[in-house]
């Protein structure tokens, strides 16, 4: 309830019945996540509110956002740097009748559903902050042809689906300077990103941001010579080798790499236009796997900071490497943890309402399972009311101690057994979903201690 109070109570609804409501609905959402309001909700009251507050028109979806983004926000002001992450998916949902307020998704067999532009604050340690902005947009209509792209190339990518990167990184860095003023920003951003309106936006701006590379750029020519980023980049000197962690994939298992850095400062020809060039002046930094013969890392990063030094370029690649945390969030928000799809809502409002709160759950869980790995000794209490580690120890049979002091490690070694957690056999420690199964099984002992105790 502290959390959802944290994360929802600001919220401007017009009446403070509203924010009740919402803080109510987030915490509840909190102790039982799951993607239908019917499965959230046990009691027929709290879901018909539920519901009334969610497809209400009085309750603009924009009001819950705001709140959670700069709840968030004022979170990193006690940080010295937060890294943003970006990066954007599609929810897809049911609609054989396409009676939902939904649009296409994909492009061979096209399903109905939503597409979000993500942005994540992610402290130094690496572990979940909070959701910084969210932009939603529907594709309506037939897909563009090649053609109709090109007419719109150029000065009109105020009209693209590129705009939502441009008002994802303009929103994030305006609340953090409002509400954490003085915290350093980094964003980061994989190769959709890769265009020249954020080059340019970044270089403008003065941003501090990372962006991969998704194509061998040509570079400003030499001597006559025709120059391009990849060719240029490796005659530059090896700066040093580390290593870093690389999580797990489709096809391809968690490994440790050996990273060789290469960096320098590049004049990036950008087409802006049919006949109409520009230059953009960035660093860029080569970082390449040694020693993998089978699909080894080689990655081209594009950015504002500083590469003169080999500390600074490894700084550049470690940054871009909490780029997958958003991708952790998407997976806990779909698949692992809420299962957003799964919500049965008509209107696009009342989807994007209780996606929101869901999304808010989501990054509270993966701060839960970072924070078991980097700081595993802190007080369970920062995470879990009294109430739950209390639920915890019973449910699992195990001697509880009301005066001990549990670590958050202890208390959450008992929550993973209890959401089916194969310490032998798992190895490594327990991510979102399992804890999530855990805490679900909690929930009811927790607040019927916390009832028996009010009632006495």
């Amino acid at each position: 309830m502290d959390w959802a109070r944290e994360t929802f109570g600001g919220a401007e609804l017009g009446d403070a019945r509203r924010v009740s409501r919402l803080v109510g609905m987030a915490d509840q959402a909190a102790r039982t996540p799951a993607g239908r309001v019917t499965e959230v909700f046990e009691n027929s009251a709290d879901r018909e509110g539920a519901f009334r507050f969610l497809e209400s028109s009085a309750v603009r979806s924009e009001r819950v956002s705001d709140a959670v983004f700069s709840s968030s926000a004022a979170r990193c002001a006690d940080q010295r740097l937060i890294y943003v992450p970006l990066d954007g998916t599609s929810l897809t949902f049911t609609d054989r009748t396409e009676q939902r307020e939904l649009g296409r998704v994909g492009s061979c067999r096209p399903s109905r559903g939503l597409h979000v532009m993500t942005a994540l604050g992610v402290d130094e340690h690496g572990a979940a902050v909070g959701l910084l902005d969210q932009k939603w947009w529907a594709r309506t209509g037939k897909p563009k042809s090649k053609k109709d792209k090109r007419k719109t190339y150029g000065t009109k990518h105020r009209e693209l689906e590129t705009r939502y990167w441009l008002e994802s990184l303009e929103d994030a860095s305006e609340r953090l300077e409002r509400n954490a003023p003085g915290v350093a920003a980094w964003y980061q951003l994989d190769r959709g990103a890769d265009c020249w309106p954020v080059l340019s936006l970044a270089v403008e701006r003065q941003m501090l941001l990372t962006v991969r590379s998704a194509q061998d750029r040509r570079l400003t020519d030499q001597g006559g010579q025709r120059r391009f980023l990849r060719q240029t980049l490796k005659k530059q000197p090896v700066l040093g080798q580390f290593e870093i962690e690389l999580p797990a994939r489709p096809n391809r298992p968690a490994r440790c790499a050996s990273i060789t850095v290469q960096a320098c400062q590049v004049a990036i020809l950008a087409r802006v236009g049919t006949h109409k060039w520009q230059t953009i002046t960035m660093n860029a930094v080569l970082a390449r796997e040694r020693g993998h013969a089978k699909d080894p890392l080689c990655w081209v990063l594009l950015t504002t900071a500083p590469v003169d030094t080999f500390d600074r370029a490894r700084a550049v690649v470690d940054g871009y490497t909490l780029r997958w945390r958003v991708e952790e969030f998407h997976r806990a928000w779909k698949r692992g943890l809420c299962h957003v799809e799964e919500s049965q809502l008509q209107s696009r409002d009342a989807i994007i309402k209780w996606a929101t709160l869901l999304a808010a759950v989501a990054t509270r869980a993966l701060r839960v399972a970072k924070l078991l790995r980097t700081a595993p000794d802190s007080p369970a209490s920062t995470e879990f009311t009294k109430y739950e580690i209390a639920a915890t120890f019973a449910l699992a049979r195990r001697k509880y101690d009301a005066r001990h002091h549990y670590t958050l490690k202890e208390v959450v070694d008992v929550i993973a057994d209890l959401g089916g957690f194969a310490h032998k056999y798992s190895g490594g420690l327990p991510g979102q979903t399992v804890l999530g199964r855990g805490l679900q099984k909690i929930q009811v002992i927790a607040l019927a201690l916390q009832n028996i105790e009010e009632m006495r």
